[in-house]
């Protein structure tokens, strides 16, 4: 696959979040039920998402060890709580990326990453924080891996 890698600017944005420590072989159940929770958590609270779901890797992914990761929804409204509310709220600061859209299996995304981490070194930038993958179109909305949408993206300076 081509891939096409763009400069963008990640605007400020307040999420559901919950971070955790996955075994690489469980990642994908581990994301859609966390994913899933945390809406229902949203629902709780009266908010609704506001974009598609996010996960943020905190550490270099490996299948012998396990993966640190961060599970996001973006959800609007979050300031009507106020103070106090115990919600597993977090404000994700805006900044510059490069990203790029995956089309297909989440066994061959590591393309897309080969793509981001080439178009880095090429301009003279480096990795400024943890790559994030949005999942666009994925498996609560299609049974076929090939119809998959993923947004990734890493933080950069120069």
């Amino acid at each position: 696959m081509n891939y096409d890698v763009t400069i963008c600017d990640m605007p400020d944005r307040t999420a559901f979040v919950q971070r955790q420590r996955v075994d690489a072989d469980r990642l994908g159940d581990a994301i859609g039920s966390t994913i899933g929770s945390l809406v229902a958590t949203a629902g709780r609270y009266g908010l609704t998402p506001a974009g598609a779901p996010e996960v943020a890797y905190l550490s270099e992914y490996s299948p012998e060890q396990p993966v640190e990761l961060e599970v996001r929804v973006p959800v609007a409204g979050a300031e009507r709580l106020g103070p106090g509310h115990g919600a597993p709220l977090a404000e994700l600061s805006a900044g510059r990326c490069v990203r790029t859209v995956h089309q297909g299996p989440y066994d061959k995304i590591g393309d897309a990453y080969a793509a981001l981490d080439k178009w880095i070194a090429v301009h003279g930038h480096h990795a400024a924080g943890p790559p994030t993958e949005v999942y666009l179109v994925g498996p609560d909305r299609t049974g076929t891996p090939e119809e998959y949408r993923t947004e990734v993206s890493i933080p950069i300076e120069q």
